[in-house]
């Protein structure tokens, strides 16, 4: 009967400790403006693989609308089962798993100070910049090293078709 006892209140005590984590990640998830922050991830997704899927391609402009219709409707489907009701358990449970509750509980009080309501209102336009910068420098270095990055792929191909050639 003991034994019972002890493992009651040991699985109580984990419970409980579990629901103030949980209820902790859920309330940060709220400050971090998660369910937007995915919406608006989705939509830039949404976004860049359709200038991908048109880019350097032969398409005229009507065909490209034609495209980009067929492509909205693919991603529509995609929405109506990727909403911030079905992810969210999936992002809690991520959060749960990378932090312990003391540092979730520290998070949600820097989001809920003056200076984490003003990363949390400059953070668009810091990721913003900061992808610029980085498209800048990889720019700038993918120029610098075009020469190199053409040797480098010249051998791969010759090194594949010496390959090819060996097995015929």
């Amino acid at each position: 009967f003991l034994i019972a006892v002890i493992f009651i209140l040991i699985g109580s005590a984990v419970f409980a400790d579990n629901t103030a984590r949980h209820v902790a990640t859920e309330e940060l998830m709220q400050y971090m403006d998660a369910n937007q922050a995915l919406e608006a991830a989705k939509q830039r997704y949404r976004i860049m693989f359709m200038e991908m899927q048109i880019a350097d391609t032969d398409m005229s402009a009507e065909e490209k609308n034609i495209a980009k219709k067929y492509m909205n409707k693919l991603f529509n489907e995609f929405d109506k089962e990727v909403s911030w009701d079905t992810v969210k358990p999936a992002y809690i449970e991520v959060f749960e798993e990378v932090f312990t509750e003391s540092e979730i509980k520290g998070i949600l009080n820097f989001y809920k100070s003056e200076a984490g309501k003003a990363f949390k209102e400059k953070f668009p336009t810091l990721s913003l910049r900061l992808i610029q910068a980085g498209q800048q420098v990889y720019g700038t270095v993918t120029l610098k090293n075009e020469q190199k990055t053409k040797q480098i792929i010249e051998d791969m191909n010759n090194e594949i078709e010496g390959l090819r050639n060996k097995k015929k």
